[in-house]
């Protein structure tokens, strides 16, 4: 099986004072993603790994652990899901959708966010370790302005699990 490990990072960490218009001005980024139209299902074993590591990677850096949220993992849940089946990776929707504008739907008031992705047909140990590995998305895990985070894990069958981390702070 190929090894496949794809990952992008928004760097966005915004003032709730900041107008929705100004959030949905960037110009999208997203990459299609060859997955087959299969049954998806939740990794909830997954997701919970996923959120310790989270906790542990903040530890050895000696910083507080964050909460899990629950509505939060559901917003992610439902983004991971929406991604696999439109057959994309990315932070905005080909509708143009922000993560901003998801949590907003959502009915989150918060002043900073940051989202990670990572599609991986190696498991949440790789898709983890991708992540760590990446500057970008080292610094939403290790984000000092964050004090909670949601995570999702929606599997294609054996073709390998996408994973979004919402994460949020006051």
């Amino acid at each position: 099986m190929t090894r496949r490990l794809l990952a992008l990072v928004v760097l966005v960490t915004l003032c709730a004072g900041a107008s929705a218009a100004a959030r949905g001005a960037s110009a999208p980024e997203r990459e299609a993603l060859d997955v087959p139209d299969v049954a998806l299902y939740d990794v909830p074993a997954a997701e919970t790994t996923m959120f310790e590591d989270i906790n542990a990677e903040r530890a050895r850096h000696r910083l507080p652990a964050l909460e899990l949220d629950r509505g939060l993992s559901s917003v992610a849940r439902a983004y991971a899901h929406e991604m696999l089946t439109h057959h994309y990776i990315g932070h905005v929707t080909p509708a143009g959708v922000t993560p901003f504008q998801r949590l907003e739907s959502a009915g989150y008031i918060f002043k900073w966010s940051g989202e990670n992705l990572a599609y991986s047909s190696d498991g949440e140990n790789a898709a983890f370790a991708h992540l760590v590995a990446s500057p970008g998305h080292l610094a939403n895990i290790l984000g000092q302005r964050f004090t909670r985070v949601g995570v999702g894990a929606v599997s294609v069958s054996v073709y390998g699990t996408m994973f979004v981390q919402e994460f949020a702070g006051d």
